[in-house]
This record gives C-alpha cells, structure tokens and sequence, in this order.
C-alpha cells in the first residue's frame, strides 16, 4: 500500500509512487501494472506510455468512477495511445500506428482513449464515451 502524501500535482503524485517502494520491481511484487487511486490530482489519470520498464499509473477516484479513466491509463501503459486528432494538437505522433483512440463520425460518442469535446456541459465541453478502448472501424446501431 503507498503511504506517501498526496500531492496536487499528477506528474509529481506519479513519480512519486513510482519510487515509493525503491524499485519498479519492489513495487508492482506480483502484478504486472499498478495504478495509484487518489482523491485528489490536477487531473483525472496519467500514466507512463508503452512502459514495460515503469509500468504504473494514476487516476482520481471520482475518475475512475465516472470517466472510464482507470482503463484510460492502464491502456497507456501498455502502448494504447490517443487519437490523431489530439496528438497532432499535442504536436506528436503515436506511440505505435496503431491502437489510438476513435473519434465516431456522425455521433458525439468516442472510444475511451480519444480527446474531442462537443457537448457543453458547466461551460465545458464533454463527448460521451463508449466502452471501447480503441476501434479502427465501428458501426453503431444507436443503442447502448
């Protein structure tokens, strides 16, 4: 179990648990991945991209309850990577050609690896996600 305090700061919250037990290998002991659940960050997930070296995330609780973001992360940690669209505004390409987030044409709707916001929700936009980590080709019915 972490025992170290909280910090606002996710880049700083995640180095942190990453050398809380001295070593990757001290801490995962068992798993393969580990993902710190928090209260509280200055946002909902990060984790290392493609890391089979630090293979470790965070998510907020609130996150992870309500913004698939737990899966989110734990599909950056094994390569999974956002959509074009988001990296090319991140001004980078993905970690691999393929396994990205999907923006659904027609729809608001995207995988949950994808940025693009279309609804406005408290002065901020939201799409809605799918339960898909990542699709290259997808039809929808219309139905949940």
């Amino acid at each position: 179990m972490y025992g170290g305090e909280e910090d606002f700061d996710a880049g700083t919250m995640l180095g942190n648990f990453r050398t809380s037990k001295g070593t990757v290998s001290e801490l995962l002991g068992s798993a393969d991945i580990t993902v710190l659940l928090t209260s509280t960050s200055s946002v909902g997930g990060i984790a290392y991209l493609n890391s089979v070296g630090w293979p470790v995330g965070m998510a907020t609780k609130w996150a992870a309850e309500t913004r698939y973001v737990f899966g989110h992360e734990v599909a950056h940690i094994f390569g999974a990577d956002h959509n074009k669209e988001q990296l090319a505004y991140e001004e980078r390409g993905p970690a691999h050609t393929y396994g990205v987030g999907y923006l659904i044409p027609g729809t608001s709707k995207t995988t949950i690896l994808a940025y693009g916001w279309v609804q406005k929700r408290n002065n901020r936009s939201f799409r809605e996600y799918c339960r898909l980590l990542a699709a290259t080709q997808l039809v929808t019915t219309g139905k949940p």
